[in-house]
């Protein structure tokens, strides 16, 4: 009998110090047996944390998270390299018929202690701030002369999810309910909901008018382009909200919100609550 993904991980990763984050880009979460916690969607070790709370942190880290999700999608290869505190990791794409179907990463590697550190007050110093909590939280980290081992890991824990995938999935219909482009859209939306997304690109990538692409969407799905994408955006935020501490910031910008009070608007026209009270009553 197949272990669902949650407790797979669990499993292989027990004892380590590394820590496993499973982006969904494709909606796979959704089924039972490939659910994971919100945790595991989000870098919430203590170091990530507190690297998160120093003045501009936040942002730095969010933006290196996205650039890895950009060179993970685009070009569908794994890899390996070290964010901006010089923490290590490897990333693995789990592609099903040319489409990622979610980005398997493992964390919290260390090759080096002091060259950690060193990078840290680095870091820390550029953004004028003091690196002495960041330094207190080192030990914690997962230590390793190479990252081979781990890009192993991430890659056996990226077959079982494909083993999982094709034996949950359900059979396709012979006539897609949307139209290709509109399919192509809301694909792209799934795969890209953390950016600054616009129907302009996808009529941009097939060469069509973006107005006939808007209307074509709305008709389909009876919503636009950009209530759609709210309404993925805001889905993704119960999850953080309701299974992680993270905070509101740090989720609207996960989320793909530049702007917190922009964010508390959707959210609460979505769900008739703020973000804060939604976190409150879940």
């Amino acid at each position: 009998m197949l272990l669902k993904l949650e407790d797979f991980i669990s499993a292989v990763m027990q004892g380590s110090r590394a820590q496993v984050c499973v982006i969904d880009m494709s909606g796979m979460s959704e089924r039972d047996m490939l659910f994971v916690s919100a945790t595991r969607k989000i870098h919430s070790s203590e170091f990530c944390r507190r690297a998160k709370l120093l003045h501009s942190g936040l942002k730095l880290c969010i933006r290196c998270r996205n650039r890895t999700k950009d060179k993970a999608l685009n070009e569908k290869k794994p890899f390996c390299g070290k964010c901006a505190f010089g923490v290590g990791e490897v990333v693995y794409p789990v592609v099903s018929d040319g489409r990622v179907l979610c980005i398997v990463s493992v964390g919290m590697l260390c090759s080096d202690m002091e060259e950690l550190a060193e990078k840290s007050k680095k870091t820390a110093a550029k953004l004028r701030q003091s690196a002495d909590s960041l330094l207190e939280v080192l030990p914690c980290m997962q230590s390793c002369k190479d990252f081979d081992v781990y890009m192993k890991l991430a890659q056996a824990i990226g077959s079982y999810i494909l083993l999982l995938y094709e034996s949950t999935k359900a059979p396709q219909a012979e006539d897609s309910a949307y139209h290709e482009i509109v399919s192509a859209a809301i694909d792209y939306i799934v795969s890209n909901y953390y950016k600054d997304i616009s129907i302009d690109d996808i009529a941009h990538r097939y060469g069509l008018n973006a107005k006939y692409v808007g209307r074509l969407f709305k008709k389909q799905t009876g919503e636009t382009f950009n209530i759609y994408l709210n309404r993925v955006r805001v889905h993704h935020a119960k999850q953080f909200l309701s299974g992680t501490s993270a905070q509101i910031i740090e989720i609207a910008l996960e989320c793909g919100y530049n702007n917190v009070t922009y964010f508390n608007r959707v959210f609460k026209k979505i769900q008739g609550v703020t973000p804060s009270e939604y976190r409150q009553k879940h």
